[in-house]
This record gives C-alpha cells, structure tokens and sequence, in this order.
C-alpha cells in the first residue's frame, strides 16, 4: 500500500533564511515586472503618437496634393490668358500712367532717351502684350517737366541753408553755375552726402563766368530761399569771391573749401613736383604707344586724365602694383602667350620705381583717409584733432613726403575749422566735400553726351530730377505742376533755345532748304 506521506527535500538553510530568499526573489520579480509594464505604456503611448502623426501627415500630404491640382489648373488658366500689367490709369491730358512715366524717366537716367524706347519695345515683344510704347521726346519731355517742377519745389526760404556751387562748362561760350542746397538740420553724421539729401536750388546758364556774375546769382537766390549761413566751393577763384561779395554783404554767411579740391592741390604741389614722378608719368605715355597695338595690350597703363589727374591717382597705383607682380611671378594667370623675356622688355622699368610707388602710395593712403574723414564728419569744433588722431591711427610708413602730405592736410583743414569757430556758426556742423554736386553733373554729362557733342541744350531743364529716383507719385506731382508751356519759358529765360546746337540745327536747315530751292529751279528750267 502507497504511503500518501510527501517527502520534504531537506535544505541546509534554515526555514527563516529560505523564506527570506523567496521574498527578495518575489520583489525583484515584481520590479522587473513594473519596469516591463512602465516600458509597454510608453511603447503603446509612442505607437499612438506615431499612428497620429502618420495621420497628421496623411493629411498634408492630401491638402498639398489638392494645391497642387488647384496651381496646376490655375498656371493652367494663366498661361491662357493674355499678359496683364500692372494697373496704371491714364494721368489727365496724357496717353500714359504716372507708373509708365516713372519707369520711362528711371530707364532714360540709366540708358539714355533713345534706348530707352527699344529696351521697352524688347520687354513688349517678349511679353507679348499690346501696348503703346512711349516716344524717345515724349519721354525726354517728361524728365525736363519734372526737373523744372523739382527746381521749383526745392526753392523754399528757410534760414539754415547750406550751398554749394559749381561751374560746369562744355563746347561754346555757355557755362552754367549749378547750386546744390542742404539745410544744416539735415546734414546726415557719420556717412557722405547722398543725392537723395540734397535740392537743386538753381541751374543758371551764362556767357559770363566772372565772380560778379556769381555774386549776382547768389543775391537773387538769396532773395527766393533766404539768406543761406553757408556756402561751399571748389578752389575756383570766381567762386569764391562771388560767394565773399555774399558774405561781405551779410556777415554772418559763411564760406568754406571743398577738402577734396584742396587735397588734390597738395599733392600736386608735393608729389607733382617729384622729379621721380614726373619722369614716371613720362614713361607712362611712351609705354602706352608701344604695347597698345601688341599682345601686351591688357597691360595699358589706365588713360591719363587732362583734368584734375590728382583727383585720380589710385588707378595708376594699381595699374603699377599689378605690373610689379606679374614681374616677379611671370606664372601668373593673365601671361598667357606673353614670354618674361618679352614682359620685362617694355614694363621691367617699372621695377626702378618700387621705392617711390611705396612712398606715393602712402601719400595717397593718408589722403584717401582724409577725404574719408571729411566726407563722413565735416567741420565742427574740435574737429582737426580728431583727424589728427584719425591719420595717426594708419598703418603707413612715413617717410618726408608723406609727412609733408599730412602735415599740410591738416592745416588745410585746420585753417577750415578756423573759419567757422570765428563765425556765428561755431555750434555747428557742415559738410566740407562737393563730391555729391560733381557727381550730379557727372550725371548730366552721361545722359547729355548720348544726344549731342557737349554743349548745353534744352535738355538742362531735366538736371534737377537727377538727384532722386522718379515715382508714380513724384511724376504725377510734377506733371500736374508743370507744362509744356513753363518748360519751353523756362528754356527761353535760360537763353536756351538759342544754343550752339540749335544753331547747328538751323544752319543745315538752311542748307538744306537752299539745296531744295536750286533743285526745284533747275527742275523749272528744264519742264
């Protein structure tokens, strides 16, 4: 008979230690078990957020798909449809909108009257739209209306005006003195003039170019915009004793230098006279007519300038910088098909001058520094020892011209100073730099000479919108206030209709009209 007795396997620990094991064994089981279920929440929690966000996606995916079919069909429809320009509606009594006009004006600034109406002929064309296309006069028209309307804005009295004053002379007896206009209040700190801050005050064509002729026009500008408190001028001598006539006539208008003129003048009376640079220079030309005609010719030397050449010093500099390297490193990009042997033979003597380009490009350096200082600061009080320190802190080697350079600079500019801490305008600060009223005329001269050979015609009326970029809201301003009519009396009272190429025009009229007249007598003659 089976015994129903279990046998209890016999452990050497005792029933208390035994127990303990199990109750350890039983929590880390547990542990384990919670970390295991913690891990599964987290998994079933980032599934969900998976599973969303694919639906997210799924989404998108469809609303950008049905965009897309929308773009599709609506590039679709467009590429149907005949071009659209923008809204421009008609100005009154013109064929055209002030945005078409203002387009036209800018473009003619840029590229002239004439290519201006093909450039906008190509942009029709490639557009394929139908419209009309401004004549090259019309829009000429447009651009002297607006000019005279801008002159006549820009003459308000006010009594801090700043003017300064140039002559511009071309082909003829004709000149015209320019006056450029900035109140004190507005003079920009820490940055040049730009043409956007400045008003043309007057453009006044003339035979004479006398300082009585200055004094005259400045007395009557004065009369129409107030007595101004300063006047800035080139070293031009008419200049600057029409504008003292100013002065002595109102004590307290002051007259400056321009800084760029007198820094031009120092480096001619320094550097200039530089036995060394005077033979450079010679050099120069003879090295222009040997090469310009052989496989050299990309190293031409840049185009001696007739007029103020010490304006323009740096490109020569680095024109004679550029040859020294090629020199030197005969492997060079750009000497190609060129032999070192063939290089040496008509630039090496540039090699002799190394020492003395080192000397004038310090020389311009400081200059360059100079003109900086003053274009961005102007004169105040106080100002000559901040350009003390300003030319101080350049990293340029001195020798005795350089020093003279300086030194001579500083006084020019002390000497300026001066001046206005002796008038009643100590307190103040004013541009010493005419750069912004040459540029302007350097933008003339660029739109002139694409229509005629240098002299001043009826197109001068257009000057003054050269300074600002012309806007629907400008040229509908300007259309409205001025004609036709004040164009061509604003002409007449220049004495204008009567210029060198008038008079050109008329006397091939003339020839012309007698060449008709004998063909038609000869005709006569023979019937």
């Amino acid at each position: 008979m089976a015994s129903s007795h279990t046998s209890v396997p016999f452990f050497k620990s005792s029933s208390r230690a035994i127990g303990r094991i199990l109750f350890v064994s039983r929590e880390k089981h547990r542990d384990k078990n919670q970390k295991l279920r913690q891990q599964l929440e987290n998994l079933e929690r980032h599934h969900q957020r998976v599973v969303n966000e694919k639906r997210e996606l799924e989404q998108l995916c469809e609303r950008q798909e049905r965009e897309l079919r929308r773009l599709r069909r609506e590039n679709a429809r467009l590429a149907s449809e005949p071009t659209r320009l923008p809204a421009d509606p008609k100005l009154d009594g013109h064929r055209f909108g002030a945005r078409m006009i203002a387009m036209c004006c800018n473009l003619a600034k840029t590229v002239g009257f004439r290519s201006t109406e093909t450039v906008l002929s190509i942009v029709r064309d490639w557009l394929e739209v139908e419209i009309k296309i401004p004549s090259w006069s019309g829009i000429r028209t447009w651009l002297c209306r607006s000019g005279v309307a801008a002159l006549l804005e820009a003459a308000v009295p006010q009594d801090d005006w700043i003017l300064m004053v140039d002559h511009s002379v071309q082909l003829g007896d004709t000149n015209v003195l320019v006056v450029l206009g900035i109140r004190q209040c507005e003079v920009p700190v820490g940055r040049a003039l730009r043409h956007e801050d400045m008003k043309t005050l007057a453009v006044i064509p003339s035979k004479s170019r006398t300082k009585e002729s200055v004094a005259d026009a400045l007395n009557a500008l004065a009369g129409q915009i107030g007595t101004p408190i300063c006047v800035l001028a080139d070293g031009a001598t008419e200049l600057h004793e029409g504008a003292k006539v100013l002065q002595n006539n109102v004590e307290n208008v002051l007259v400056l230098d321009d800084m760029k003129h007198k820094a031009a003048n120092i480096l001619k009376k320094t550097l200039g006279k530089e036995l060394s640079f005077l033979e450079f220079e010679s050099l120069i030309g003879k090295t222009t007519a040997s090469i310009q005609q052989t496989e050299l010719v990309h190293f031409l030397p840049p185009k001696k300038k007739t007029k103020c050449r010490f304006m323009n010093l740096v490109p020569l500099l680095n024109w004679a910088a550029m040859v020294i390297y090629h020199l030197q490193t005969p492997s060079a990009p750009g000497n190609d098909g060129v032999s070192a042997d063939r290089l040496n033979e008509k630039l090496g003597w540039v090699l002799q001058y190394q020492e003395d380009l080192k000397s004038w490009q310090a020389c311009q350096n400081i200059v360059s520094a100079f003109l900086v200082f003053t274009n961005e600061q102007g004169v105040y009080q106080g100002a000559t020892d901040q350009l003390r320190e300003h030319l101080a802190g350049l990293e340029v080697s001195l020798d005795a011209l350089c020093e003279q350079v300086r030194d001579q600079l500083v006084e020019a500019f002390s000497k300026c100073e001066q001046r206005l801490v002796n008038s009643p305008h100590a307190s103040l600060r004013f541009p010493v730099s005419t750069e912004v009223l040459e540029s302007t005329l350097g933008r003339f001269k660029q739109i002139q000479r694409q229509h005629n050979r240098g002299s001043f015609t009826s197109l001068l009326a257009a000057f003054s919108a050269l300074l600002n970029p012309s806007t629907p809201e400008t040229i509908a301003r300007h259309l409205t206030t001025v004609n036709n009519r004040d164009v061509r009396n604003w002409v007449t009272k220049a004495n204008l209709d009567n210029s060198t190429q008038a008079k050109k025009n008329k006397a091939y009229r003339a020839t012309k009209k007698r060449n008709l007249d004998r063909n038609t007598l000869l005709l006569e003659a023979k019937i």
